[in-house]
């Protein structure tokens, strides 16, 4: 990844940098998933998260901690883990898992996403 054009933080949020074309690739275990990007004169890219129907789960979790789990629409069980700490009130988190992402660069290739 060319982090002259952007960089992607510990949270896995991607910063555009300057004006260029970079490759995004996540692992996770043995799952391998990438995207090209096109970072325009603004700084700005653009995409359409389009979440499963059923709406996803919501949960507040506070400075205790907490997990949250949601069903994708094939099955998959997606859980999120937040530790002791992390947050500092109680915050309602929302999860669905991603049926599409529209506007991607480099073909509309979309895997999997929560």
């Amino acid at each position: 990844m060319d982090e002259n054009v952007a960089l992607v933080d510990s949270l896995g949020l991607v910063r555009a940098m300057n004006e260029g074309d970079v490759t995004i690739q996540v692992n996770s275990d043995s799952l391998t998933a990438s995207a090209n990007l096109t970072i325009a004169a603004d700084g700005s890219t653009q995409v359409t998260l389009i979440a499963n129907a059923n709406g996803g789960t919501a949960k507040t979790i506070g400075p205790a901690g907490g997990s949250i789990t949601t069903t994708g629409e094939d099955g998959t069980v997606y859980r999120l883990d937040v530790p002791e700490n992390a947050l500092v009130e109680n915050v309602e988190i929302r999860m669905s898992d991603l049926v599409a992402v529209e506007g991607l660069p480099g073909g509309n290739k979309f895997t999997a996403g929560v």
